[in-house]
């Protein structure tokens, strides 16, 4: 019949004098060597058996990158390549990403597990987070992409109304825009002909009057940076 068991978890082999006298279960904290063996009522010992227990209690860590560089705060102009990484230091290793673009957490059996780069095209936030091998969780992070695609639109009118037709010297021209994404940056407009750009033309503050025929040459821009035609 069994005696006793032994045991160590300090490297040490335990001998029928040295160790611990098993009388139950044990908790570890932290990655352990136990090393045991079981004497019999005739004095027998069997060989010195070994068993490394492995222990993880640090959560991982992941990032997230817009097209290879750190994800920017202010509009992108095109849908972008959002890829996801993640790093362990406890030991167990990474076991799997999951990510969400719909608002809700992600969990150890919801949302998308990350096996590559996937495309945001529209402003989205992408909650993400990196689960080990030992089962921890670190806590959900957040990442809102901006993407803007659509130009503002503009629009002109004079004293108030429709700009056909002709009107007598004085008459008062306004321009508006609107902008359902990043909203309205500027208006510029000419009167000499050329094309309005970004640093070209007049920007537009308020109504400004006409004395003698024009063409009025005009357009918006967003805050994103599209330009409409």
């Amino acid at each position: 019949g069994v005696h006793e068991i032994r045991y160590t978890t300090d490297g040490s082999d335990p001998t029928s004098t040295t160790g611990v006298v098993y009388s139950g279960s044990f908790s570890i904290s932290s990655t352990t060597t136990i090393k045991y063996r079981a004497f019999d009522n005739a004095g027998n010992a069997e060989a010195v058996q070994t068993q490394v227990v492995r222990t993880d209690r640090i959560a991982p860590s992941s990032t997230i990158l817009c097209g290879g560089n750190a994800c920017a705060s202010s509009y992108y102009t095109s849908a972008v390549q959002v890829s996801l990484a993640a790093s362990d230091a406890g030991g167990s290793g990474v076991a799997e990403i999951r990510y969400t673009t719909d608002g809700s957490d992600p969990t150890s059996t919801t949302g998308t597990v990350y096996d590559s780069a996937f495309t945001v095209a529209s402003t989205t936030t992408v909650k993400y987070r990196a689960f080990d091998g030992a089962g921890n969780a670190e806590p959900v992070n957040s990442a809102l992409i901006r993407v803007d695609t659509t130009p503002p639109s503009s629009s002109i009118a004079c004293n108030g109304g429709s700009c056909s037709g002709a009107f007598k010297p004085g008459v008062s021209v306004s321009l508006s825009a609107s902008d359902a994404d990043s909203g309205v940056d500027r208006i510029r407009y000419t009167t000499d002909g050329t094309d309005p750009t970004l640093t070209n033309g007049t920007l537009y503050t308020a109504p400004f009057t006409l004395s003698a025929t024009r063409t009025v040459k005009y357009r918006a821009y967003d805050n994103a940076g599209n330009a409409e035609s």
